[in-house]
């Protein structure tokens, strides 16, 4: 099984979704987690189609953590928690630029154009815009290793970040469309920014090419550089609240290996 289940009661599914894996599908023929996990439920109970309520989504490039309901009353309770403010996701991302400032809040009027299956960035009078809002913390820069054998920070403008990244709306692509918007698309994403720092490395890993080739053709399936690392919610039946984080897998990360295990750990203990 693709998913895996972090956590389990009669109530709720906590689970990490990997990249390149959709939430649910419209293809019977195509594997995706409610199927996988309806199927495993299926084994444990002896029922045919046991109940799984799905509360949100990620995109299919992206991975981390989702939340199912196993009942009718626990699905009605985190949706009125997803839509009051009570649930919490963060995000971590590694980009190609760092903006000038070390925090802020993004608030766009997003338009899907549904042919491309994209979505822009447009003037708040266009009927169909939606606002959008995020903020955003960089926790780290990129270094580079100058001629003379010392280590300096690279400047904010041309360095690779590690962000944090918290939704106060959901938008189709809202991450990826407004963080290029102000010139710091995502690693790996080649939709919304031309990542040529992305494709150098994955040339650097594989010199013939190939590795690109596919990764260009999936659309950052597996190299999209965004993780939902980080859930909080209160639990629909002891209304007590519960954390979790979950560390990417996405090689990207791996140049912020100790400051995304800081973060992680940060959070675990309460902090923010």
């Amino acid at each position: 099984m693709k998913t895996k289940i972090i956590y389990e009661d009669d109530a709720i599914l906590i689970c990490k979704k990997p990249a390149g894996f959709p939430v649910q599908t419209k293809d019977s023929f195509r594997p995706d987690m409610v199927s996988e996990l309806k199927n495993e439920l299926s084994s444990r109970l002896g029922r045919k189609d046991p109940y799984l309520g799905v509360i949100h989504r990620l995109d299919q490039p992206v991975e981390g953590l989702i939340v199912f309901a196993r009942t009718g009353h626990a699905a009605a309770e985190l949706s009125r928690q997803l839509t009051d403010g009570r649930m919490k996701k963060k995000y971590l991302a590694v980009l190609t630029n760092a903006p000038s400032k070390e925090q802020g809040i993004c608030v766009d009027y997003l338009k899907k154009e549904g042919r491309s299956n994209l979505s822009r960035v447009t003037d708040r009078e266009d009927k169909d815009a939606k606002r959008a809002e995020l903020s955003y913390e960089i926790l780290a820069t990129c270094e580079k290793k100058e001629q003379n054998g010392s280590l300096e920070s690279e400047s904010r403008e041309d360095g690779t970040a590690l962000a944090e990244i918290e939704i106060r709306t959901g938008r189709h692509h809202q991450i990826r469309v407004q963080m290029a918007h102000i010139g710091c698309a995502l690693m790996g994403d080649m939709k919304y920014g031309q990542n040529e720092i992305a494709k150098k490395e994955i040339r650097s890993r594989d010199p013939r090419g190939t590795e690109v080739k596919k990764y260009m053709k999936s659309d950052g399936a597996s190299g999209l550089a965004l993780c939902a690392y980080y859930l909080e919610l209160e639990h629909p039946d002891t209304k007590k609240r519960q954390c979790y984080v979950t560390v990417p897998e996405n090689p990207f990360f791996q140049r912020f290996e100790q400051d995304v295990l800081k973060r992680v750990k940060t959070v675990k203990t309460g902090g923010t």
